[in-house]
């Protein structure tokens, strides 16, 4: 199962068409992908990402924690959170998301791939709860602070959407 979550996960653009939004001139970014009209949404200290138009902002009722922002589809089954720290790095920031989804993602596995070129730690497994594949990328900023996005749902290509993130607008 290990195996299979990562290769879903990490080889999404082999095994099948890849989401991507379209460039201000209309063109898609890949050749392979699923086109998709995009906007860029985010603030200063959280970041941007770019998400489908048909998405909107979200508030999550289970998520306690005031200090972030969230993006769904039209029925909330496909979110993104994003959320900054200012108190810790990366590294340890992993290690602590680790220690507390441990206990409630299956196979919960890590790598660390590159986003916008920095260095970012990925954990990613499986929510049997609600039926969907969660991963979290968190990396140190080059604003000085530490990013965690949270991509929870149940088509792997929104996954994708993770290589769109930096902190400029």
């Amino acid at each position: 199962m290990r195996k299979f979550l990562a290769i879903l996960l990490c080889c999404a653009a082999v095994c099948c068409p890849m989401w991507s939004c379209k460039d201000k001139s209309g063109q898609s970014q890949t050749e392979s992908s699923v086109q998709l009209e995009c906007k860029r949404v985010g603030q200063p200290k959280y970041g941007y990402i770019d998400i489908p138009v048909y998405w909107k902002g979200y508030v999550d009722e289970a998520v306690s924690d005031a200090d972030v922002i969230q993006f769904s589809d039209a029925n909330g089954t496909n979110i993104i959170t994003m959320k900054y720290y200012t108190d810790t790095d990366a590294q340890t920031l992993t290690l602590n998301m680790w220690g507390m989804l441990e206990s409630s993602v299956n196979e919960l596995t890590s790598a660390i791939v590159e986003i916008d070129g920095i260095k970012t730690y990925q954990l990613y497994g499986t929510v049997p709860e609600i039926g969907k594949i969660m991963a979290m990328w968190i990396l140190d900023g080059s604003d000085g602070l530490t990013h965690c996005i949270t991509i929870e749902g149940t088509q792997r290509e929104i996954f994708d959407l993770a290589d769109t993130f930096n902190t400029d607008k």
